[in-house]
């Protein structure tokens, strides 16, 4: 059973594109806040944009995009290079960085606004991702 939460969707040709938010997670070691997302969007396109996800702007801050996305295998535990390998649909499970998250505001996406969950500890599985500054 998923625990995650559907969030958007959108038909593209023949396939519908929907995602859904696995788990928002505080990332303690950034200097300011910022989350883990883990995310899975069935059907993505080949094109799939991340930096057309985002949050923002908010109070003064400027829209915030997903920093060192890391593409997942189907279990969430190991990195992989091209998550478009293979015939179409492609399901592609991922996790980004995003700072200054205002969890009672969807984050906005190209199939639709995603709602996210209210954070919880990161899994073990996810600790190889790790944090680095934004330059």
């Amino acid at each position: 059973m998923l625990s995650g939460l559907l969030i958007g969707a959108m038909a593209l040709g023949s396939a519908a594109v929907h995602m859904e938010v696995l788990g928002v997670h505080a990332v303690g070691e950034a200097p300011e806040p910022c989350y883990l997302v883990e995310m899975v969007i069935h059907a993505a396109p080949s094109d799939l944009d991340l930096g057309a996800f985002s949050q923002g702007p908010l109070a003064g801050i400027p829209a915030q995009a997903p920093w060192l996305e890391t593409f997942l295998d189907r279990r969430g535990e190991r990195r992989i290079l091209d998550p478009f390998a293979g015939p179409a649909p492609h399901e592609v499970r991922l996790a980004f960085f995003l700072h200054y998250v205002d969890l009672s505001r969807p984050l906005g996406s190209p199939y639709g606004p995603v709602m996210l969950p209210p954070p919880t500890p990161r899994p073990r599985r996810l600790a190889f991702i790790t944090y680095r500054e934004p330059d």
